[in-house]
């Protein structure tokens, strides 16, 4: 009997240990005006790179990944337009792992694009007006 009741109590206290996940959750927001960016892609990238865990923000800028494995981690946050920021996090058993993140706007500056008008009729390419007959 001692036995069974020792087998049982080492099966049940062994099972929590292989599965010990915990929740990410968060809201991207823009750095200077508050606002929530709405399809940002976060991802928990593991120590094991072949297991990604992502999400995408709703309309209020929130995200939630589930099933994240306890451990340390780091969140990668993109957006289009906005530059990408790489936080590390901590994620426990006992406690969710939530996140503020604020993303600034990435500016650049490209060459200038100059707008060039012609009369209607007048040909840009004299090639393009040759024809078969006029040979």
């Amino acid at each position: 009997m001692k036995k069974l009741l020792f087998c049982l109590f080492f099966l049940t206290s062994a099972v929590p240990a292989f599965s010990q996940t915990q929740t990410v959750r968060g809201t991207v927001t823009e750095s200077e005006t508050d606002f929530p960016l709405f399809g940002a892609d976060v991802e928990v990238l593991t120590g094991d790179t072949t297991i990604r865990f992502r999400a995408v923000t709703d309309t209020a800028g929130v995200f939630e990944i589930r099933n994240v494995p306890v451990g340390k981690h780091n969140v990668v946050v993109l957006y289009t337009g906005y530059t990408p920021r790489t936080i590390p996090v901590i994620v426990n058993s006992g406690k969710e792992s939530v996140l503020e993140v604020k993303l600034q706007e990435n500016i650049t500056e490209i060459e200038e694009v100059v707008v060039v008008a012609r009369k209607k009729g007048e040909v840009i390419n004299e090639l393009a007006v040759v024809s078969a007959q006029q040979f």
